[in-house]
């Protein structure tokens, strides 16, 4: 399974920070569009860490989750 990649978790954190969620550890808050996309997620989990796990098809999913929740 191919990881994200350094663009795709870029995007994600962009996205993250504009909807004004932490960028260095999961929250509660991250729950909806973390679990909408189907990434796995656990409350005070490093982010960076989180998202060098997750494939590029759930990284693609929460970025989706996340422009759509931004619009």
């Amino acid at each position: 399974m191919a990881t994200s990649t350094p663009a795709q978790r870029a995007t994600i954190q962009r996205l993250l920070r504009a909807q004004e969620l932490p960028l260095d550890v999961v929250t509660f808050g991250h729950k909806i569009p973390f679990a909408a996309a189907g990434v796995p997620w656990r409350n005070g989990d490093s982010l960076d860490m989180r998202l060098a796990m997750i494939s590029r098809e759930q990284a693609s999913a929460l970025i989706t989750e996340l422009q759509e929740d931004d619009a």
